[in-house]
């Protein structure tokens, strides 16, 4: 068959190609219209997709032709239309979906989060904080008091510091370590429950990366790390296969030295006031406070983003966009404006999503974009 093929970005070329395959449960759909979505413009000539070739057009519609196995014959020879999103499972309005559907099988409890860092969304916020504590004495049959919190929100908040001081190493110049090293630990960190040892165990890591930071031999970090091209990560959250950008980036020289995703950076920069009398507010700011594309506007976003960029001495910005995760993906738009006009920084994006097909891809571009810095 003929297709329009994007075998990289400005390269559109009309080919011949094969007729796709069918895996369990697919239909093989005869394309009888498309039309170009606005974010077709940018994936051809500006920033790419998560892999190459592609071919683009991905609002169509057409004849269903052949389906596989016998559960949805009845649909052959029909007019069709085709919902093209993957669901990214990150973002707000996936969380609220999954969770209702995951109601059936365990107790689910799904918060209304507000879109914005106004007074009023505070108010909602703070009383969704409340309601949730509520409802959690009520399922376990335990009373939490403000006592109970406020020891919770110590621990926490020293849980955050020692991580903070971990990645903080990260100023240093040469970096101490490989930002895939310091993910592990970062990330690491959220699947281990005992947070009185989790806390002395950073403190002791962070302690044994300063003393062997510069220690006279000639594989010290000071050394082993010098030269490389310092690297911020941002945009949607990086865990499993998505770990793929850091490596390819390490592994064509350069060192990630901080992530400003919902997984790195913005998770423990900003503490809960401990002071508050009002420890409910206190946790509803704090909270409401970080950075996030699901803010409209999303200023807290840039000021962490800004800030970053200086004390890490960042010497470019690598965007990771999930697939299907459009508030990171239209807020790319004004990240790169931000990183290239205001901080004159590099930047690229990357559409991707938790497969590793488009490793071999990524670490192509991401070379030719190391070799411009």
């Amino acid at each position: 068959m003929k297709a329009y093929v994007l075998n990289k970005i400005g390269d559109l070329s009309y080919e011949n190609v094969p007729v796709p395959e069918l895996r369990k449960d697919w239909a093989l759909i005869k394309v009888k219209a498309a039309g170009i979505c606005s974010s077709d413009i940018p994936r051809i000539y500006e920033r790419g997709t998560y892999h190459f070739p592609t071919i683009p057009g991905h609002e169509f519609a057409g004849e269903v032709v052949k389906v596989s196995g016998e559960k949805y014959t009845d649909i052959v020879g029909k007019r069709v239309s085709v919902f093209p999103l993957i669901p990214c499972g990150k973002c707000n309005q996936c969380k609220k979906k999954m969770y209702e559907m995951l109601g059936e099988f365990k107790p689910v409890y799904v918060m209304e989060l507000p879109n914005s860092q106004s007074p009023e969304a505070l108010e909602l916020w703070k009383k969704e904080v409340i309601k949730f504590k509520e409802k959690l004495e009520s399922h376990f049959g335990v009373t939490i008091t403000d006592e109970d919190v406020r020891k919770a929100i110590k621990l926490k908040n020293e849980e955050r510091q020692a991580l903070k001081d971990f990645y903080s190493l990260m100023k240093l110049n040469p970096a101490p370590m490989l930002g895939g090293d310091m993910y592990k630990v970062l990330y690491g960190s959220t699947f281990k429950f005992d947070k009185e040892a989790l806390i002395q165990e950073v403190k002791a890591l962070t302690q044994k990366i300063k003393d062997t930071y510069d220690d006279g031999t000639p594989d010290c970090p000071k050394q082993k790390f010098a030269g490389r091209p310092r690297i911020m990560v941002t945009g949607s959250p990086i865990g499993g296969a998505s770990e793929k950008v850091i490596k390819c980036l390490e592994d064509n020289g350069a060192q990630v030295v901080v992530f400003e995703n919902c997984s790195g950076a913005k998770s423990v920069d900003e503490m809960v006031d401990e002071q508050n009398p009002d420890i409910y507010d206190a946790l509803a700011r704090r909270y409401l406070n970080i950075g996030c594309s699901c803010m409209t506007p999303d200023t807290n976003r840039f000021k962490l983003m800004d800030r970053l960029i200086d004390e890490y001495q960042v010497d470019a910005v690598v965007e990771v966009v999930l697939q299907a995760c459009h508030t990171y993906n239209v807020e790319s738009f004004l990240i790169k404006r931000f990183v290239t006009e205001e901080k004159k920084k590099p930047y690229i994006a990357l559409e991707t999503d938790y497969s590793t097909s488009d490793a071999g891809q990524i670490s192509t571009r991401l070379a030719a974009f190391l070799e411009m810095l």
